[in-house]
């Protein structure tokens, strides 16, 4: 009898050997989790990510304990049946916002304040979690994206690098000097800050043949600061050169004619 007893002790003392052990790795594990996402990764709120780790980490240990600790638990657990495909249908988005979380963090897919179009929703990322991407919009709306349907979206990125083209579409009249147009265009263009090398050249291209005007679509490179102020000025600008040279930039009309 005591040394079924001893036994017994010997038994239980293993399991809450093993179950110390990785509880231990678990925290080790959970620290390396969260410095390898946060790593080079600029987050808003880095003690609610910490959080989330640790919360995920700890419950998927607790339940390898209890199985150690309670050796009839995992067929209590193969036992649950509807009960068991419930919770499991319950916590499937969960586990899949972080595990998608993770995913994208450590892929490094994006930072905050970076401008994206995700889902169809396009604006400034405001924070990345291990749940749900925010995302405030051109018109100050805030959007929560899963990181499911992130990590399963169509992502443009709108600034990969700190220029971007930029377009200008203008008309000439039928009548106007489209040679002399053209080199005013060029002249202007010479005047702005834009971003003009061999990777990033500046096109100006005919556009269309429209009612009242021949269309002229300018391609620009242009530096992040300067992507709206510089169109605005330089469509202010040649308007200007192109009153005092006489180019007509027209405008719908019509032409009535009187019969006596």
């Amino acid at each position: 009898m005591n040394w079924l007893k001893l036994d017994i002790i010997i038994d239980y003392s293993i399991r809450i050997g093993a179950s110390l052990l990785l509880l231990f790795l678990t925290k080790v594990v959970s620290n390396v989790l969260y410095n390898a996402i946060t790593k080079n990764i600029k987050l808003k709120y880095k003690n609610s990510t910490k959080s989330l780790i640790n919360l995920a980490s700890y419950t998927f240990s607790v339940f390898i304990i209890i199985s150690i600790l309670f050796k009839d638990f995992m067929p209590f657990l193969t036992g649950m049946g509807i009960s068991g495909i419930i919770v499991g249908l319950a916590v499937k988005e969960p586990v899949s916002n972080f595990i998608c979380g993770i995913l994208i963090m450590m892929n490094k897919i994006f930072l905050e304040n970076e401008a994206v179009e995700i889902n169809d929703v396009s604006g400034t990322i405001e924070e990345i979690t291990l749940n749900h991407v925010l995302i405030k919009t051109w018109d100050g709306k805030l959007a929560y994206i899963p990181n499911n349907i992130v990590w399963s979206s169509k992502i443009i990125h709108y600034w990969p690098e700190n220029i971007r083209r930029n377009e200008l579409i203008i008309g000439i009249s039928y009548e106007s000097n489209i040679q002399k147009a053209l080199s005013i265009i060029n002249e202007t263009l010479k005047n702005f800050d834009i971003v003009d090398d061999e990777n990033h050249s500046t096109m100006i291209l005919f556009d269309s043949f429209n009612s009242s005007s021949i269309d002229f679509n300018i391609k620009f490179w242009v530096k992040k600061e300067d992507f709206f102020t510089l169109k605005m000025n330089l469509a202010k600008k040649l308007k200007e050169e192109f009153d005092k040279n006489g180019i007509e930039i027209p405008y719908q009309k019509i032409d009535l004619k009187i019969l006596k």
